[in-house]
């Protein structure tokens, strides 16, 4: 019995270890609160005209902070929203208030069916994210640094590595 006791005395002392270290190391609730006022606001993804193809996506806010050197954008944050209903034609990021579809095969549906999304509360087109078609997306996609071995005379149009934002969507549920 006395075993028992001292096995449930440490159990015990390990959980409000944890939890204590969760409370003082976690995430405050001003950081909370700040990453909830970040992430976009996002509603039904259809196609456009269409009540009945229509699927309600997840989201998760995704910042420079938290990736570091992996961070393929020029603004600080951005919502990757997944439409799980179209597999790996619903994979979107919205930054500053417009959505974008994040891969090939969510530009092809999106110029094919002219999608939408709720982002705040109104119903917007979906935009490709394709730099040589929106200067938004070219402006919005931060430039690769220039490699040593590429001359300065020769135009560099080079990017930052966009595969981070794929994998976060796939491991979101959205595509294979």
């Amino acid at each position: 019995m006395k075993r028992f006791s001292f096995y449930m005395r440490a159990i015990c002392l390990f959980v409000l270890g944890g939890i204590a270290l969760i409370v003082l190391y976690g995430p405050s609730a001003q950081t909370r609160t700040k990453r909830a006022e970040m992430t976009a606001n996002v509603g039904v993804y259809c196609e456009r005209g269409s009540h009945d193809r229509c699927t309600y996506p997840t989201k998760k806010l995704v910042t420079r902070d938290d990736w570091g050197d992996k961070w393929p954008l020029t603004v600080d944050h951005a919502t990757l929203v997944c439409a799980k209903a179209v597999g790996s034609m619903g994979q979107l990021i919205v930054i500053e208030g417009t959505p974008f579809a994040a891969n090939g095969s969510t530009i092809g549906y999106v110029k094919k069916h002219g999608t939408t999304l709720q982002v705040d509360e109104k119903t917007v087109l979906v935009e490709p994210f394709d730099v040589d078609e929106n200067s938004k997306a070219a402006r919005l996609w931060a430039p690769a640094v220039r490699p040593d071995y590429i001359d300065a005379d020769v135009p560099w149009i080079g990017r930052v590595d966009w595969s981070p934002i794929i994998n976060e969507l796939k491991a979101m549920g959205c595509g294979h």
